[in-house]
């Protein structure tokens, strides 16, 4: 998985996101837009709005996927993970 534009851009295998603990959850106004460190984790933030909360799995890193479609790159995410497993 891959997000951010030129200098600052983030990339994680695919298979380290811990979907198990991944949460729902709205960002406000107040966390601003563009990339943030917040207190949960990066976030690179476009719109106010419905976001998952996701985590890797060793721990290390926590990032917001913010969304129109959560359940649908919930869903992306799964099966990505499956193919990278076979």
């Amino acid at each position: 998985m891959s997000f951010g534009v030129g200098l600052v851009k983030r990339k994680l295998p695919i298979n380290q996101l811990n979907l198990e603990t991944a949460q729902i959850i709205k960002t406000t106004l107040l966390w601003g837009i563009g990339y943030r460190f917040t207190p949960h984790g990066t976030l690179f933030n476009t719109r106010v709005g419905g976001a998952l909360h996701i985590k890797t799995k060793n721990k290390n890193s926590e990032f917001f996927v913010v969304t129109d479609n959560i359940v649908a790159i919930k869903t992306a995410i799964k099966k990505a993970q499956s193919i990278s497993n076979t």
